[in-house]
Parts: C-alpha cells; sequence; structure tokens
C-alpha cells in the first residue's frame, strides 16, 4: 500500500515573508544598537539629537539673540537670582587701549566653565558684540558629562567701554588650544586658586575662581532649550544664568564708572 507524504511543501510566499521580517529584526536591532551607543557616547560625537546644531560649528543667529536679547526687564525681575557673587580685591585697574579688562581663562572639556561662559555672554554682551562664537559640550568622561555651552575660541568680541579676553587652554580631549600671554599668567597666578578654572578677573577689582552657577542646571538640555529660558525670570536656568550675569554686569559698571549709562543706570546693573 502506498504511503502518503504528510509533510507539506514550503511555501514560498511564506518564506518571503519570513525573510522580510528578519530583515525588518535586524534593522531594529541595529537601530537600537546606534541608538544606544550615541547616549552613551554623545560626548564623543559632533552631532546633537537635534541634527541642526555641531560641536565647533558657529551658534545660530538666533541662539545668539536669545542670549544678547534677554530683555532689561527680566533681568531687573531675576536681580542676583541663584548666582554666587564675585570677590573684590584691592588690586590697581587692569586695562588696555584704556578700557577695563575682563579676562576669562578656562577650557572646552571643564564643565563648570561650560557653565560659566553662558552667564559671561549674557554680560557682555550689554557692553558688546561676539562674533564666531561655537556649540560646545563639556567632556563626556567629566563630571556633569556633555554640558552644553559655548566656545571663546576662534571667537571675536567688539566693545568700545571694556576689553574682554578669553584664553581657552585645553579643547575637550584636554589638548592644548591657547596659551595665556605673560601679563594675563601674572593674573591668574595673583588671584587664581592653584591653577583651579574657570577663572574671572574683572579689572583687577574683582576676581572668581569657579563657576557662578551649577552646570546641573543645565544637565539634559540642548542649546536652543537653554536659550528659549533665558527671557523667563521664572525659568530656573533664568535664575541661575541671568543672575550670575547680572553680577557681573554690576562689577563691570563698576569698573567702566557707569558706561554705558543705558546699562547701568538699570536695577540689574547696581547689585553690588
Amino acid at each position: 500500500m502506498p504511503v502518503k507524504n504528510m509533510s507539506k511543501k514550503p511555501n514560498p510566499s511564506k518564506r518571503k515573508i519570513k525573510k522580510k521580517s528578519l530583515v525588518a529584526i535586524g534593522v531594529m536591532i541595529i537601530g537600537v544598537i546606534i541608538v544606544a551607543y550615541l547616549s552613551l557616547n554623545g560626548g564623543q560625537t559632533n552631532s546633537t539629537s537635534t541634527g541642526q546644531e555641531s560641536i565647533g560649528q558657529t551658534i545660530s543667529s538666533e541662539l545668539y539673540n536669545q542670549i544678547s536679547g534677554i530683555s532689561y526687564s527680566t533681568l531687573s525681575n531675576i536681580g542676583y537670582g541663584s548666582a554666587t557673587h564675585l570677590n573684590p580685591v584691592l588690586g590697581s585697574k587692569l586695562t588696555s587701549d584704556g578700557k577695563p579688562v575682563v579676562l576669562y581663562i578656562g577650557a572646552e572639556y571643564c564643565p563648570y566653565c561650560a557653565a560659566e561662559r553662558w552667564a559671561l555672554v549674557t554680560a557682555l554682551s550689554k557692553f558688546g558684540t561676539f562674533s564666531n562664537l561655537n556649540y560646545m559640550l563639556s567632556s563626556s568622561t567629566d563630571v556633569y558629562p556633555g554640558t552644553p555651552t559655548l566656545s571663546f575660541y576662534g571667537s571675536t568680541y567688539t566693545s568700545q567701554y571694556i576689553s574682554f579676553q578669553s584664553v581657552e587652554v585645553q579643547d575637550r580631549a584636554k589638548n592644548t588650544l591657547q596659551t595665556p600671554t605673560p601679563d594675563q599668567g601674572s593674573v591668574f597666578n595673583s588671584y587664581g586658586q592653584n591653577g583651579a578654572i574657570p577663572f574671572v578677573d574683572i579689572a583687577d577689582q574683582y576676581v572668581f575662581t569657579g563657576s557662578q552657577l551649577s552646570p546641573s542646571t543645565l544637565a539634559g538640555m540642548s542649546w536652543s532649550q537653554i536659550g528659549g529660558q533665558l527671557n523667563d525670570p521664572n525659568s530656573d536656568v533664568a535664575k541661575a544664568v541671568d543672575g550670575a550675569a547680572n553680577i557681573i554686569v554690576s562689577d563691570i559698571c563698576k569698573s567702566t564708572n557707569g558706561s554705558p549709562s543705558y546699562v547701568c543706570s538699570q536695577p540689574f546693573a547696581k547689585l553690588n
């Protein structure tokens, strides 16, 4: 008696469906791996999650306008905010071409420098204009990894009231970028704390080592998210960044003898 084969022949259409499913699953797995890698190594990649902002590229005009265009009303409402004051010193007024010198020494890898730069750019924008500020993130292997910030390296600043001097001594990988001049090094050694950064000196009248605000205030945010909160007096970001900027503005106004009056006559410029 012939025996009937009960096994079914392979169905070509089902085989194709199975192949497509496996391919789709493979693509999904690769995608998950890529996302996980970028999340863990976000400090190593040059692009943010938006794909529109890249480390080392000039910041957008929109972001610069958000920083430089904070209203006098917002700044006055915030006052000190949650920021720390600079320390007064008894040095002779430090000037360049007859203008008080504002000296910053920091590094791109440094998360505390990352936080302080927001306040510095906010404050200095009331006295002059920056160009070629670049997007930057602090080191991914330091505390507060990947803190969004701006780099002064390669930027220029124009002001008829003050002379801003910036020194970014190392990049994100701690390679040497810039070296202080002998005069800058002398100021740093006189008032700094054993080489600690960031270091800010306003005309040898006010100095500060460290950040006036905690990098944790900026954690998990993009540059645009930070910029978008700076003009909101109820924002923790504004209270930290604008409060620190107000203190810097107030100290600069003392160094410039109240110039320009349209800035230095404002409530936020009279905090000290």
